[in-house]
């Protein structure tokens, strides 16, 4: 009997021991959550990648069309973006390039919650969709449902944003001291050999993307690419908006075949969700004939680039812009 009442004052001290742990584990989480979120009011700049002093960070998100390929660095849509917000409004804004050749939609929606932890943008611009037609790579990776919801509310929490990139960073340097072989045969930005694995070096962190073809000389039908397109871009929405971010889409200037797939997709979605969605088939017929230019595989020249960033200037400011009251 006295073995068993011992036995049962054990347990609860057990029990006791454990609940009050939990509590102050609890209590920390909550404190450092507070400290986190009363710190984003007053820390100005939240990443090397952003202009000092910027108080409107615009995070330029997708593939070729947003790195932009086959233009000089000062052509691409978002240092022409960057230039357009200057002028209006000197000091204000920061835009960062994450541009990636080659990515699809699926890619950039899997990243986005990684990206939009490290960094905190007020406005995200994703252009993509069109590789959805040859690159099927993590369509398995792809989060839906309850575990959507869930990854959204918790990106609401800026410990679990913390908690989130610096796994992401664990994860990868794990994978280069480990020496595996995708680190070996990796390129850096700046070349355009799309299947295989790339090292994508920006504000000193590393990223490793690999690409998969869905078969040799293959494409996926416009409907598959439309389908798959749309599904992604909502759920963009969905994360950046948990994320106390804005979302602009950018359709592809050239309006056909798989690029106008990925047209109507974003179309609808804006039109359902709501999400701003910038026009560039207008955009680049304003383009005079002497300067308007297709280049590989109907990538945009420097001067549609300017149009299609003189749209996505005002856009751009409209949705950075708090709301009434806000």
């Amino acid at each position: 009997m006295a073995q068993e009442q011992r036995a049962r004052g054990a347990g609860r001290r057990l029990a006791h021991g454990a609940g009050l742990a939990l509590g102050v584990l609890l209590a920390a989480l909550v404190v450092l959550e507070l400290s986190l979120q009363l710190a984003s009011r007053f820390v100005g700049d939240r990443s090397g990648a952003w202009r000092p002093g910027a108080t409107r960070r615009v995070l330029c998100v997708g593939d070729s069309h947003t790195y932009g390929a086959l233009v000089r660095r000062e052509e691409a849509f978002p240092a022409q973006l960057q230039r357009l917000l200057e002028q209006h409004e000197p000091g204000v804004w920061s835009v960062v390039n994450l541009g990636v050749p080659g990515l699809s939609s699926t890619q950039v929606r899997n990243r986005l919650p990684v990206w939009l932890s490290r960094y905190q943008p007020d406005v995200v611009v994703a252009w993509s969709g069109v590789n959805d037609s040859w690159n099927v790579s993590e369509l398995d990776d792809t989060r839906g449902g309850i575990a959507l919801a869930l990854e959204q509310l918790a990106l609401r929490s800026r410990v679990f944003r913390l908690l989130r990139v610096k796994l992401h960073d664990l994860a990868l340097e794990r994978d280069a001291l480990h020496g595996r072989r995708v680190w070996e045969v990796a390129k850096v930005e700046g070349a355009l050999s799309l299947e295989e694995t790339w090292t994508v070096r920006r504000d000193g962190r590393i990223e490793l993307i690999t690409n998969q073809r869905l078969a040799p000389d293959s494409y996926a039908d416009d409907a598959v690419v439309e389908a798959r397109a749309e599904a992604d871009y909502a759920a963009m929405a969905s994360i950046t908006r948990a994320a106390g971010a804005a979302l602009v889409l950018v359709e592809y200037p050239l309006d056909a075949g798989m690029f106008a797939a990925a047209n109507r997709a974003m179309r609808r979605v804006g039109e359902r969700l709501g999400i701003p969605t910038i026009d560039s088939p207008a955009s680049q017929a304003r383009v005079p004939p002497d300067k308007h230019e297709w280049l590989w595989a109907g990538h945009p020249n420097g001067a549609i680039y300017h149009e299609i960033a003189r749209d996505a200037e005002q856009v751009v400011r409209e949705a950075a812009r708090p709301p009434p009251g806000g």
